[in-house]
């Protein structure tokens, strides 16, 4: 009896030892995931590292349409500021009794010059390259 339960222990034991992978098939094995989680860490940096990249090289192109936007506001703001002393140019010789006031206003219409002052408000400076 005592032999029997020997070799069937035994048996047992020889049977489930193959169902284990050996420690270093075990070990190769998830090294080969641990490199390939590696390569995919690796080209999401790259990816990354592209796009910082693509976004650091635009950036002086990005400042510049800022600027050439602001200047456009500037000169739409100037231009309804011209539009706005002409109509009260216009107002004021229409209601005006005074020939004097007519003629000057005329004059100055005349001049080609703009009806308001310069800006006196300093524009930011030029970026430099």
């Amino acid at each position: 009896m005592f032999i029997s339960l020997l070799l069937l222990s035994g048996g047992i034991g020889f049977l489930a030892g193959p169902l284990r992978e050996h420690p270093y098939v075990d070990s190769f094995r998830s090294a080969l995931e641990r490199r390939q989680e590696r390569g995919r860490e690796l080209a999401a940096a790259h990816t990354r590292l592209a796009a910082a990249r693509a976004w650091a090289d635009s950036a002086g192109e990005r400042a510049e349409q800022r600027r050439r936007a602001a200047d456009a506001r500037l000169r739409a703001a100037g231009e309804l500021y011209e539009a706005a002393a002409e109509a009260h140019r216009h107002g004021l010789t229409s209601a005006a009794a005074d020939p004097a006031i007519t003629e000057a206003a005329h004059k100055r219409t005349e001049s080609g010059a703009p009806l308001l002052p310069p800006s006196t408000t300093r524009r930011p400076p030029t970026p430099r390259r």
